[in-house]
């Protein structure tokens, strides 16, 4: 029977962490920008705030802004992470000493005079410098952590040196990050374009959409409370958790799809739901596999192709007349269905996710006013209708976006076959009938977590 008890020295031990290698930044920005007249020139000051205007009259301007950030990078935060648990119990090695240590250990092997008396004037000499002397030897020792981080992120592998105490606390962290930096979630959008029928120019009822007597539908509440939006469903219907103040936690207007039958719901049900408000016109239904806290875009557009054209004159030879150059130069305007989804996956199967839908169309071509230009030149109009929201959803629910109307002008122009070309007269047998269309964006979003 012996017990063996030995110093916890430092060891070095290798960790698998499977992770791609790496680094992703996502930027997003939405904003609306209106401004009437920049003429006047103003100042004012008030405690620290300032502000200036520029111009001889007024100026009136609104600005609405947000703009979202997203960095990943994975491999550099995990290295940060461990060389910071790691230096929380880390142990200082003594690799240098002080040029005067040395010094007095050599006066040492001198006679016993010598060095008495040395010893006596170095001594004199530390009690009249005091601190000063102290916060010199300090300084002046040179240390060594024990503990060390070697990555190779290509192999992803992590070497790390460090007792057994200061292994136990990596493993930990490095089963809690992984685990849930591999977490994915299954996100279901689908945009849809309702038609107003007439007696819904008001937009889509979504109090008609419930069903009271199997609790199915969609199902509504507003509450006030926290600035968070929240969607879950316990047993056939939404409910929400309250503090300790008895307010509800979520808030703001939150809407959702239930369905008792099926847990995760049937959008193509919701779709048809839809249908009893006008006709209905499925956008995009794309479907994106998203890892935990990492940025996924969705775009299938057009690239409408377009030109400004520059056009400069000049004079000619002696006798010559003038001779225009004209500079066409292409650009490009994307069209169609854009989205970025950033989800985030917790404990409880919440999915807290910042979406970003957008939606665009060409609305017609206007001419460039230029009176230089030769030759017509079209620019693109374009309409734009989008969203940038943070919501949470458990997972398997759907969350309802909506509420983007638009109004539309439809021409038609009817005429007689023969007659309506008739030089004079033809406009006698041609009619045109203006017709105006109300249009709804719809936006369903389903997580799931896998």
């Amino acid at each position: 029977n012996v017990l063996t008890i030995t110093p916890d020295q430092p060891v070095l031990r290798t960790y698998k962490v499977d992770y791609v290698n790496m680094s992703r930044d996502a930027a997003g920005f939405i904003g609306v920008d209106g401004q009437i007249s920049s003429t006047g020139q103003s100042s004012s000051a008030g405690g620290s705030t300032t502000s200036n205007t520029s111009g001889t009259g007024a100026n009136n301007s609104s600005r609405t802004t947000v703009r979202s950030e997203s960095n990943n990078h994975f491999w550099e935060t995990l290295e940060k992470n461990i060389t910071a648990l790691l230096a929380e119990s880390d142990k200082e090695i003594i690799i240098g000493r002080l040029e005067a240590d040395k010094q007095s250990a050599t006066l040492d092997n001198q006679s016993g005079k010598d060095s008495s008396v040395n010893v006596a004037a170095a001594t004199q000499k530390t009690d009249a410098n005091g601190k000063a002397d102290a916060q010199k030897a300090f300084t002046e020792y040179k240390t060594l952590f024990a503990a060390n981080v070697i990555s190779n992120r290509e192999a992803g592998v992590i070497s790390v040196r460090g007792t057994n105490k200061q292994h136990e606390r990596v493993q930990e962290f490095l089963d809690k990050v992984l685990t849930s930096a591999k977490r994915q979630v299954l996100i279901e959008a689908t945009i849809v374009e309702v038609r107003l029928s007439d007696s819904f120019q008001a937009g889509i009822d979504w109090s008609r959409l419930n069903n009271s007597a199997t609790n199915s539908g969609f199902q509504f509440r507003q509450q006030l409370g926290a600035q968070t939006n929240s969607i879950s469903a316990t047993g056939n219907s939404f409910t929400t958790t309250a503090n300790a103040f008895g307010v509800a936690t979520n808030a703001g207007f939150v809407a959702g799809y239930l369905n008792p039958i099926s847990k995760i719901g049937n959008i193509a049900a919701s779709i048809n739901l839809l249908e009893q408000f006008g006709s209905t016109k499925v956008l995009s239904s794309p479907k994106l596999m998203v890892l935990n806290n990492q940025t996924a875009v969705l775009k299938v557009v057009d690239n409408l192709v377009y030109f400004t054209v520059q056009s400069q004159q000049s004079q000619g030879s002696v006798g010559g007349g003038i001779l225009s150059t004209v500079t066409t130069t292409p650009n490009t305007v994307p069209v169609g269905v854009v989205m970025s989804v950033t989800p985030q996956i917790n404990d409880l199967s919440n999915v807290n996710i910042n979406i970003r839908p957008t939606v665009s169309r060409v609305l017609g071509f206007k001419k460039d006013p230029n009176p230089n230009l030769t030759i017509e030149s079209l620019v693109p109009e374009i309409q734009v209708r989008e969203m940038e929201s943070m919501l949470q959803i458990l997972s398997g629910n759907t969350a309802v976006l909506g509420g983007l109307m638009q109004d539309d002008v439809l021409t038609n122009t009817d005429k007689v076959p023969g007659l309506s070309k008739v030089p004079g007269v033809g406009k006698v047998f041609t009619g045109q009938n203006d017709a105006n269309r109300k249009t709804e964006l719809v936006i369903f979003l389903r997580p799931t977590v896998i």
